[in-house]
């Protein structure tokens, strides 16, 4: 029931994040709306980011990952020390592109 659980959470945060635009700084005009390029999103643009950006980034990245790994299975404990690892990752070094971090600690 717990798995249960955690996966509506995670359902709910995805799809009440469908639709709302990333607002940040590290937004690039392109030919269909705003693009996010990963390979240039710094941790200082996300710790900028607003709560519900900042969600929907680790969200996204997150996901991201799990696809690029071929993971299926969504472990939320690992999920939330990732997370807490990536933050503190980006505390100590802002500079540092972000998806670098996330690479470097999972």
């Amino acid at each position: 029931m717990k798995k249960l659980s955690w996966l509506f959470v995670f359902g709910i945060i995805a799809f009440g994040s469908l639709g709302k635009p990333v607002r940040s700084q590290f937004l690039a005009q392109g030919n269909n709306g705003d693009l996010v390029n990963l390979q240039k999103l710094t941790c200082r643009e996300l710790l900028r980011s607003d709560g519900e950006d900042r969600s929907s980034i680790l969200l996204f990245l997150h996901g991201y990952m799990s696809g690029k790994a071929g993971e299926t299975i969504i472990n939320a404990p690992a999920l939330a020390e990732l997370t807490d690892k990536v933050i503190d990752g980006c505390i100590d070094n802002p500079n540092q592109i972000l998806l670098k971090v996330f690479e470097a600690n999972r």
